[in-house]
């Protein structure tokens, strides 16, 4: 048996060469998943598998990635949020309750379309904050379902965009615009506050006792006319400060700007916030307070020059006040032409 010759040695060992590269390219090809090699299951199991709090997933840039990659036959929606005290993001914290709440509603009515609840914080997701090319937190998105019998028309977008500077951080705006994109209906139902229960079954105990022992001076003290005067004007200034607005439209109690920043009194004649009713209902009431006190009690002054004192001062503190009234309406009206300070 003659041996073989040193071209058919060369030609065995490059073919050689060649099988052993092809079998180590494909062991690294099955050893190395790429980033978009994530099976459905393995993202139901890493949403299982990640911390949750009052049903919302907490998520690392990681699982961020693993969850929202398409395709994905469920929805899900993520707060990207700055909760650090060092960042100091007021509008985050406003807004977490209520988007925990919208989960708590969510688990409680469970409807048939499979939408998540996740959020992100700044600190362990930065780098999905710079993909995203986010410069101010929170910002609400929805990843819809991509496949299945859930999809969603989505418009070619990767995610749907939540405006939370314009509709605002309640529990009750955020469910309704869900509700839209998923087609199904999304009612908030609030856990129940047993402290504020508590502390309103103490209040009518100390009521009541309060009466049986105390009824005599109870009854002179309703049937004064000075009572229902407080208590009249007490009730002009809660309605004129737009009390029953806010309890027919349930608006936030202030906004978050898109800079990161608190937005007090809505810039439009057509909605407010909470807090700025409150603001109006004081200033209106301080300058109440201050004439009732130049009717009433300013006259009854002896001395001529604490008399001129006070009432300079009384003047002095209604025109203050009430330019902070103006100045209120002044954000609603930029074109109003008139202020007092």
């Amino acid at each position: 048996m003659t041996a073989p010759s040193p071209s058919a040695r060369a030609a065995r060992v490059r073919w050689m060469a060649i099988l052993a590269a092809l079998f180590v390219a494909l062991l690294l090809s099955v050893a190395v998943p790429r980033a978009d090699a994530y099976t459905m299951a393995f993202k139901h199991k890493k949403m299982a598998s990640v911390t949750k709090e009052s049903g919302v997933m907490i998520l690392d840039a990681s699982a961020f990635n693993v969850i929202t990659e398409a395709p994905r036959n469920y929805s899900v929606v993520i707060v990207l949020t700055a909760m650090s005290p060092q960042i100091g993001c007021a509008a985050c914290h406003q807004f977490e309750p209520e988007f925990k709440t919208v989960s708590y509603s969510r688990s409680k009515t469970p409807g048939q379309h499979p939408l998540h609840f996740a959020s992100i914080d700044f600190e362990s997701g930065r780098e999905v904050f710079q993909r995203l090319g986010l410069q101010s937190a929170p910002n609400v998105f929805l990843y819809p379902a991509t496949t299945g019998p859930f999809k969603l028309d989505d418009g070619g977008a990767p995610y749907l965009n939540y405006d939370l500077a314009r509709r605002g951080v309640a529990a009750e705006t955020l469910a309704e615009w869900l509700s839209a994109a998923i087609s199904e209906p999304l009612p908030v139902t609030r856990p129940l506050d047993t402290t504020l229960v508590a502390l309103g079954v103490a209040g009518v105990v100390v009521v009541g006792v309060t009466w049986r022992l105390l009824y005599r001076g109870t009854m002179a003290l309703v049937s004064h006319r000075k009572t229902w005067g407080i208590l009249s004007v007490a009730l002009i200034l809660a309605f004129t400060s737009g009390i029953m607005w806010n309890q027919i439209r349930k608006p936030p109690r202030f906004a978050a700007r898109q800079d990161g920043s608190i937005e007090y009194v809505a810039p439009a004649f057509q909605s407010q916030h909470g807090i700025e009713t409150q603001m109006l209902a004081m200033m209106h009431g301080t300058c109440a307070v201050a004439t009732l006190l130049l009717i009433l009690a300013v006259p009854k002054i002896q001395s001529a020059m604490v008399q001129r004192g006070a009432t300079i001062t009384l003047v002095a503190l209604i025109v203050l006040v009430y330019s902070g009234v103006v100045r209120t309406f002044l954000v609603k009206n930029p074109g109003y032409p008139y202020r007092l300070l």
